[in-house]
C-alpha cells in the first residue's frame, strides 16, 4: 500500500501533488477575487467593466447590475487565459518532458508559478493581471504532463491507483483553499493581492522537494544510463524485489519510443495499439467539461452575486461548495477501498 512505501517515493508524491494542488488553487481562485470589491476598486475601475459596474450601488438598479459588471470580453478573456496559455505549454512541455526528462519540466513548474504570483500580487491594471494568469496558466498546462508520468513511473504498480487518488484530492483541496483564502481575505483593500500571491506557495513547496527526489528509471534508461536505472530501481522498490523484470519492460517501452520515429508517428502507433484508450481519454474531460463544472470551479461566486447575494455572502457559499466536493472525493475514495478490500 502507499504507506508502506519508501520516503524517497513519498517525497515523488508530495512534489507531484503541489502541481495538482496548484491547479485546483489556480481554477479556483478567479471567481472569488473579481466578486472582491478591492479588486474592482483597483483593477476593473479603469476599466469599461468598472465604468459599467458604477451604478452599483444604486439599490434601484437591483442584480443586473452586478451581470453588467462582469459582462466584459476583456475581463472574461483575463479569466480563460490560463487555459489558452495552458494549451500550448502542454505541447511544449510534452517535448521538453520525452528529451530532458520529467524533473525539468517540474522545476519550469515552481518558477512559472512564483512569478506568476508575484506578479499578479504586484498587478495595478487588467495587463497585469493578464499577463499574471497567463504565466500560471503555462504552469498549469506543464502539471497536466510531468508530475503525473514522473509519479506514475516510479510508484509500484500496487500502488500507482492510490497515488493517483491522492494527486485528485489535491486537485480539490485546491479548490478549497482557493475559496477558503477569498472568503477570508474578502475584506482588508490588500486581501486580493494576498490570495493570489499565495498562490506561490504550491511552488515553493514544489522547489524544495525537487533537490530531494530522483528522475525517473524510465529516464535515465532513454539516456542510455542503465546501470543508473536499475541501481535507483533498487533503491526505489521494497528490500528483497526483483526488480529484473521492471526493467525489461522499461527498457522495452525506451526502445519502442526511440524506434517510434517523428511525432505524427507516435501519435499513429498510439491510436493504433491504444484505440480505446485514446479515445475515453478525449471523452472524459468533454464530458466534464459539458457537466458545467470547470464553470461553477470558477465563477460560482459571480453567479450568486448576479443573482442577488451580497459578495461576502458568495465567497462564503462558495467556500462550502469547495468543502462539500472535497468531502465527497475523500468519500468516494474511501468507499472504492473498502470494496477492493472486500
Amino acid at each position: 500500500m502507499l504507506w508502506q512505501v519508501k520516503p524517497l517515493l513519498l517525497r515523488t508524491l508530495l512534489a507531484s501533488c503541489c502541481c495538482s494542488l496548484a491547479t485546483g488553487w489556480l481554477i479556483g481562485i478567479w471567481g472569488g477575487i473579481t466578486a472582491m470589491p478591492s479588486f474592482a476598486a483597483t483593477i476593473l475601475s479603469h476599466t469599461s467593466t468598472g465604468n459599467r459596474s458604477s451604478n452599483r450601488s444604486d439599490p434601484a438598479s437591483g442584480p443586473s447590475s452586478y451581470y453588467c459588471m462582469y459582462n466584459d470580453q476583456i475581463l472574461s478573456l483575463t479569466g480563460s487565459i490560463i487555459y489558452l496559455s495552458a494549451l500550448p505549454a502542454l505541447a511544449l512541455a510534452a517535448r521538453m518532458t520525452h528529451k530532458h526528462g520529467r524533473k525539468p519540466t517540474m522545476w519550469g513548474i515552481a518558477v512559472l508559478l512564483v512569478a506568476g504570483a508575484a506578479l499578479g500580487a504586484a498587478a495595478d491594471n487588467l495587463a497585469a493581471v493578464f499577463a499574471s494568469r497567463a504565466l500560471m496558466g503555462m504552469a498549469m498546462g506543464c502539471s497536466f504532463q510531468a508530475p503525473t508520468m514522473l509519479l506514475c513511473e516510479v510508484l509500484p504498480r500496487q500502488s500507482r491507483g492510490m497515488g493517483m487518488y491522492c494527486y485528485n484530492i489535491a486537485l480539490s483541496l485546491g479548490f478549497l483553499l482557493a475559496g477558503l483564502f477569498n472568503m477570508l481575505l474578502h475584506d482588508p483593500a490588500w486581501g486580493w493581492r494576498a490570495s493570489v500571491a499565495l498562490l506561490a506557495a504550491p511552488g515553493v513547496a514544489l522547489a524544495a522537494l525537487l533537490p530531494s527526489i530522483s528522475e525517473s528509471p524510465q529516464v535515465l534508461l532513454q539516456h542510455g544510463k542503465e546501470d543508473a536505472a536499475a541501481q535507483l530501481l533498487e533503491r526505489i522498490r521494497p528490500a528483497g524485489s526483483d526488480t529484473s523484470g521492471e526493467l525489461l519492460q522499461m527498457r522495452a517501452a525506451a526502445g519502442r519510443a526511440a524506434s517510434a520515429g517523428k511525432t505524427a508517428q507516435r501519435l499513429q502507433s498510439l491510436v493504433t495499439h491504444h484505440k480505446p484508450e485514446v479515445v475515453a481519454s478525449m471523452l472524459w474531460p468533454l464530458v466534464l467539461m459539458l457537466t458545467g463544472l470547470n464553470v461553477l470551479s470558477t465563477w460560482t461566486p459571480n453567479l450568486l452575486m448576479a443573482l442577488g447575494a451580497g459578495s461576502a455572502f458568495a465567497l462564503r457559499s462558495n467556500t462550502v461548495m469547495m468543502a462539500v466536493g472535497l468531502a465527497a472525493a475523500l468519500l468516494g475514495g474511501f468507499l472504492r477501498f473498502v470494496i477492493v478490500l472486500h
